[in-house]
């Protein structure tokens, strides 16, 4: 279960504006995330799978306080069909598939090993 404090709510005309900007269409369940929640600060929160283990510290939003433009102004991001969605305690991110099979997949990005 993902305990989160909220950014604030989101809404239906940011994350249009969010799409329009980066030329992009997000998974639907993703959208009706950050317009009810805006991403958020989300404290003890553990992922596992497939023997991967970490930390989910934050969730970004469009215009809060860990903003998802803020992380696509790194250069890793541009060609890419995903976008950052958060962030663990260790600086590396979490990012949503945005085309093809992988739209709406979530993947964890190392940053000392890439993508």
């Amino acid at each position: 279960m993902l305990l989160i404090s909220k950014y604030g709510n989101g809404s239906e005309e940011f994350v249009n504006g969010l799409e329009r900007k980066l030329g992009i269409e997000l998974d639907e369940e993703y959208r009706k995330f950050l317009i009810k929640y805006n991403g958020g600060d989300t404290p003890n929160t553990e992922v596992k799978t497939k023997g991967f283990s970490s930390d989910l510290r934050y969730l970004f939003g469009i215009n809060a306080k860990k903003n998802i433009e803020d992380y696509l102004q790194i250069p890793v991001w541009e060609n890419t069909k995903c976008v950052p969605i958060g962030e663990d305690s260790y600086g590396n991110c979490y990012a949503i598939g945005t085309e093809g099979i992988e739209k709406g997949s979530v993947f964890f990005c190392d940053h000392e090993k890439g993508f």
